[in-house]
């Protein structure tokens, strides 16, 4: 459900903020992450009680600021887990399915960027379609720089990558 739709209550809040290290300056930055988390708690009147951050790929659950945060949610220590955007948390249907059907089935996933509160049907069907759409979405990338570099490597017979030791350009 959008969140304009609904009454919010004062909530226990882990924020989780990341950034990939491979292409940080095309994403929001940490701190500006962080910001709009503190924000959010602050117009709504949410406590946040910690903030938990990863500098990597998304490509797994495995994070360790992930798992902190999620460890949090289980032991009670926070009821919600807020992102700045869904992306932010995972781009692949797979593993938002996992989460969804697991720990956000009792714990409620806040999005800011994308205005969904997953306490509701509609919004886990919502937060399930702009996962599709953020999945496409990094497999048309992937697609797109595969395409460059074997054009690269074929029509314009440069090496890409790395060069191997004891070659030169």
């Amino acid at each position: 459900m959008l969140l304009s739709n609904i009454t919010v209550m004062a909530l226990k809040i882990v924020g989780y903020i990341r950034v990939s290290t491979d292409n940080g300056s095309q994403e929001i930055s940490l701190d500006a992450q962080e910001s709009q988390i503190r924000a959010y708690c602050q117009a709504f009147g949410h406590e946040l009680v910690a903030v938990c951050k990863d500098e990597s790929t998304g490509s797994n659950l495995n994070r360790s600021g992930l798992t902190e945060a999620l460890r949090m949610l289980e032991s009670g220590e926070a009821q919600s887990l807020l992102i700045a955007k869904m992306d932010r948390l995972t781009r692949s249907v797979r593993d938002l399915s996992q989460l969804l059907e697991g720990i956000f089935k009792t714990h409620g996933l806040l999005s800011i960027g994308e205005n969904v509160d997953t306490s509701s049907p509609q919004g886990r069907l919502f937060l399930n379609i702009m996962t599709s759409v953020s999945n496409w979405e990094r497999e048309t990338i992937s697609s797109r720089i595969s395409v460059a570099l074997r054009h690269i490597q074929q029509v314009e017979k440069r090496h890409v990558g790395r060069i191997p030791f004891g070659y030169s350009t």
